[in-house]
């Protein structure tokens, strides 16, 4: 049970990271059979600055530095012993109003996590778990201020790596590079691993205005995404946008469009 920590940046009184409140309650005979088990994870009032300065090094270089360069030793195959995996059973993690900041000196650039939340409920293998997530998210180039908030049910397999996040409801509501008004959703299920994700049907409900002109619709596809070779498809696309303008004396234009899309991160390509 931690409370009040403060760490500086190196050879510095600026402030690296603190934290008001930790607390882990791990119940240690389980440990002996190779099992973790923990009854709550607790975080409050967290806050971290990462600093990337002009020289490209960071505000926690001297913390992973010399080490993380170091090459490691990798022992034979023939030389490993075997070890059974460790199993993992949590009962709740809670994180209330943390706060993390990145700077790039080099470009001016800034981005914030806000009253940065986060709830769960039992963690342990094959065992689903609720999730509820929200946070501010702000940036100043371009100028951004979203309030986000997450809410899902997760299944994670440790041994394979695979997950699926089922009931998915994604909302966030505020202000994008000159969106004056920007809400959307975004609701659907989705399974992948590290390499790649799909659903089945993801669809995203969008209110936005700038200036005068409104935006109100809806869009809905499945969806591949393949993170090795950068591609994202939209296979069956379908969309419902209507566009509004009090200025306009032809009222309100609806558009409907169907079709598929494609893109290619790595070949610059849509």
């Amino acid at each position: 049970d931690l409370g009040g920590l403060w760490l500086s940046e190196h050879a510095s009184e600026k402030e690296f990271a603190a934290v008001e409140k930790a607390r882990v309650s791990l119940q240690l005979m389980p440990l002996l059979s190779h099992e973790l088990v923990v009854s709550r994870v607790e975080v409050r009032g967290l806050r971290a600055n990462l600093v990337k300065h002009k020289s490209g090094s960071t505000n926690m270089d001297d913390l992973i530095g010399s080490e993380a360069r170091k090459p490691k030793q990798v022992p034979a195959a023939a030389d490993k012993p075997a070890q059974k995996p460790l199993q993992f059973n949590i009962d709740q993690v809670l994180i209330e109003n943390a706060r993390l900041g990145y700077v790039d000196d080099a470009s001016g650039t800034k981005y914030t996590l806000n009253k940065l939340n986060l709830k769960t409920g039992k963690i342990a293998a094959a065992t689903p778990t609720d999730i509820d997530f929200a946070f501010t998210f702000g940036a100043s180039q371009p100028e951004v201020n979203i309030d986000v908030g997450l809410k899902t049910r997760l299944a994670y397999a440790l041994d394979s790596g695979q997950f699926k996040l089922e009931r998915l409801d994604l909302d966030a509501r505020g202000v994008a590079a000159g969106v004056n008004l920007l809400a959307f959703g975004l609701k659907g299920n989705v399974e992948g691993d590290a390499k790649a994700l799909k659903s089945g049907e993801i669809a995203l409900e969008l209110d936005a205005k700038q200036g005068d002109t409104t935006i109100k619709g809806k869009l809905s596809s499945p969806l591949a995404v393949d993170l090795g070779a950068q591609t994202v498809d939209l296979s069956k696309l379908v969309a419902d946008l209507v566009f509004t303008d009090p200025k306009s004396a032809r009222g309100p234009l609806a558009l409907t469009l169907s079709g598929s899309a494609r893109a290619d991160m790595a070949k610059q390509r849509a």
